[in-house]
């Protein structure tokens, strides 16, 4: 029992010594002045003039989206090709799918659709129709065909579809 109180003792003085902290005093030398360097005043900025914008508003189309690029820009964000099918009959290879017009107007103009292999050289293309033998997509699904013009099998490449003619709204 007697070492206990001794062997408490000395642990309470260990750890006491542990934890001294002093302190101390950091030296920072005070700065002294330059005699070569000479004050001078701020300059003024000058004031900067932005010239006004001036050209043709941006054109936009009926539903306030941002006419980029006029060829393809209702292609791009108002059709939607779904169930495309690309299959070989007798001596031609052909294309139908369902082309969903989101616009709330008629589109027409020329799509076609270009086959490419993956070093991008072009084998095969086709110009898009509906069943009055253009292109008209009312709003909503429109059934689409193409006969493809290649000599080789496409149905396995890669494939875009771009305008070639202006494609749009029929009124506008």
């Amino acid at each position: 029992m007697r070492y206990r109180k001794w062997l408490f003792l000395l642990c309470i003085l260990l750890c006491t010594a542990c934890t001294v902290q002093e302190a101390r005093l950091v030296y920072r030398p005070k700065p002294t002045a330059d005699p070569t360097a000479v004050p001078t005043d701020t300059p003024i900025p000058e004031p900067l003039e932005i010239p006004s914008v001036t050209g043709q508003p941006f054109k936009t189309d009926a539903n306030g989206v941002l006419i980029l690029d006029p060829l393809n820009h209702y292609y791009t964000y108002y059709i939607t090709l779904n169930d495309v099918r690309i299959y070989e009959y007798e001596q031609g290879t052909f294309l139908d799918g369902v082309a969903v017009n989101s616009l709330s107007q008629t589109l027409t103009g020329g799509l076609r659709i270009t086959f490419r292999n993956a070093d991008g050289v072009v084998y095969g293309y086709g110009d898009l129709y509906t069943a009055d033998g253009k292109l008209t997509l009312l709003p909503g699904e429109n059934r689409i065909y193409a006969e493809i013009f290649t000599e080789v099998d496409v149905q396995k490449m890669n494939w875009e579809i771009s305008a070639y003619d202006r494609f749009g709204p029929q009124n506008g």
